[in-house]
């Protein structure tokens, strides 16, 4: 397979010369795998660019199926601008279609819940600071959409802004776990209270015999 590097700089010259086959080579890079680090950052560029090309051309088809084709390959991306691609890139003149427009908006809001939760998941408690950090967006706008998260319940959290703090609580499925097991730890509880009583009564019995 020719260097990643190498078709990248033709994608790049053919962009002004030749934009239909500037396409055709950055598909071509899009296909390759995500074997390291390096590739998926230059299929990251290549995808915005790619986007790019697809505004210029004002061919709303292709871009629509760009976004549905990179879904899997958006998920890898740890960086929030894999969740804001588009938006900021094209003119408002091209999202005048109102399927399109929707369509962007709900895969920004999806790949970046994905973000976030990939995020913050590992932690018991985590800085909305470091969420900042790894999303390269402004605290305001962490704090903001962490709480619509808890409040549309897929995120079970709460946030102490005060300390700047994210605290993770246990999910609805753990809530509901813990209750199991108090009831069931209540039961044999209440079944070892019987078989006390009634080993007690029996003891008397054969003390009266």
């Amino acid at each position: 397979m020719e260097n990643i590097e190498s078709v990248v700089e033709r994608a790049q010259f053919l962009r002004h010369e030749s934009p239909r086959e500037c396409v055709a080579v950055y598909s071509q890079i899009l296909d390759y795998p995500n074997d390291n680090e390096t590739v998926v950052k230059v299929k990251e560029t290549c995808t915005l660019e790619l986007a790019e090309v697809f505004g210029e051309l004002k061919d709303i088809a292709s871009l629509s199926a760009l976004l549905e084709s990179s879904r899997n390959f958006f998920t890898v991306l740890s960086k929030a601008k894999a969740a804001k691609i588009g938006l900021p890139l094209w003119e408002p003149a091209f999202f005048e279609d109102e399927v399109v427009r929707f369509h962007m908006r709900f895969l920004s809001n999806e790949l970046m819940e994905k973000n976030f939760l990939k995020i913050v998941e590992p932690y018991d408690v985590v800085e909305i600071g470091f969420v900042a950090r790894k999303m390269e967006l402004p605290e305001e706008e962490i704090v903001r959409k962490l709480s619509q998260m808890i409040l549309d319940k897929k995120l079970s959290a709460s946030l102490d802004q005060g300390k700047g703090l994210l605290i993770m609580l246990p999910s609805a499925s753990q809530h509901v776990l813990a209750e199991n097991v108090l009831s069931t730890i209540t039961e044999l509880n209440e079944v070892v209270d019987a078989l006390k009583v009634r080993a007690d009564t029996y003891n008397a019995k054969l003390q009266e015999m």
